[in-house]
């Protein structure tokens, strides 16, 4: 096959021409299908394009298999971070009425917090090459977005809590004096609850 120029290789025998298909013609039986840079008459391009939401996208290639009159042939067309629409080169040329399809490989990573929706579209299931232009195929995938969830901040400040904080009295229980030895301090809780507390 032969490069982005669209000349056949060196080895190959010279393309005879028919009507409605210079250059192309089976030779013994043998059809020669070239890869063309651009577009082409009696040639199929395939472009790709993404919908959807293309936040904190960064790129990303996409495969494909172009069947053309029972042969394949793979393609990749990379897609970078501006999101912007690509097309192939262009395959042929192809005999007038040659039926074209797409089908589309696995898909690249969508990104972080991003999915794919459902299956890629299709403008067309297949194409026919008419005489003297390019046929096209365009494959859509729409992709989804989702913003993270923020973490919340603490503020440092405990809900419902107001004024200064302070040590409830202390109280000493009759009969126990009032010397350090035997003093029992009562400690009142905010709540009512009481504790006693022996400094011995």
């Amino acid at each position: 096959m032969a490069g982005a120029s669209g000349a056949p290789p060196a080895d190959y025998p010279a393309a005879a021409s028919i009507p409605g298909n210079p250059g192309g013609a089976p030779i013994d039986g043998q059809a020669q299908v070239f890869i063309l840079s651009g577009a082409r008459p009696d040639s199929f391009t395939v472009s790709k394009l993404l919908a959807g939401d293309l936040t904190n996208w960064t790129g990303g290639t996409y495969n494909f298999t172009v069947t053309c009159g029972g042969t394949s042939q793979s393609v990749s067309l990379t897609i970078g971070a501006n999101g912007k629409t690509v097309t192939s080169n262009a395959f042929g040329p192809y005999a007038p009425n040659t039926t074209c399809s797409v089908t589309e490989g696995t898909l690249p990573d969508a990104g972080a917090n991003a999915s794919w929706v459902n299956s890629p579209s299709y403008s067309a299931t297949s194409v026919s090459i008419a005489a003297n232009q390019t046929a096209t195929i365009t494959v859509t995938n729409t992709r989804t977005y989702t913003p993270p969830t923020p973490t919340p901040k603490p503020t440092g400040a405990v809900a419902g809590a107001t004024g200064t904080p302070s040590l409830p009295p202390t109280t000493s229980l009759p009969g126990q004096g009032g010397g350090p030895n035997g003093t029992i301090l009562l400690l009142l809780g905010a709540l009512g609850a009481a504790s006693l507390a022996l400094i011995s």
